[in-house]
């Protein structure tokens, strides 16, 4: 469903490798899957538009990351959303392989209680 609301196609590869970061947890489990799913739309998304037009459109919805009232961060900057593509954008398992990486490098690491 999603990949037809949002024009993507999953090449046969990335759908196994999401299959499989989905039902192990030492992979990260539904969160890494959901996590993975979530960012690898609007990098596909990039790709796409950099190569077809060499830049990311101008005229693309803005939004601000929220922050609780009364509070300013610093350096908090627009987000773009990248519009649907008019043609189906290919999610492959090197764009999933590179977010598992991205996603698993922020595991906390095992220490043992010998090293110290």
């Amino acid at each position: 469903m999603v990949a037809e609301k949002e024009n993507l196609k999953f090449t046969y590869p990335a759908q196994q490798v999401l299959i499989r970061i989905a039902l192990c947890t030492n992979l990260g489990g539904i969160h890494a899957f959901t996590t993975i799913i979530g960012r690898s739309i609007p990098t596909a998304r990039g790709l796409y538009y950099m190569n077809k037009l060499g830049r990311i459109p101008d005229n693309i919805p803005c939004v601000r990351p929220a922050s609780p009232e009364g509070t300013v961060y610093p350096g908090a900057e627009l987000v773009r959303i990248l519009p649907v593509t008019p043609e189906p954008v290919i999610i492959d398992e090197k764009i999933v392989s590179k977010l598992l990486g991205e996603y698993k490098s922020h595991f906390p690491k095992e220490v043992g209680l010998d090293s110290k």
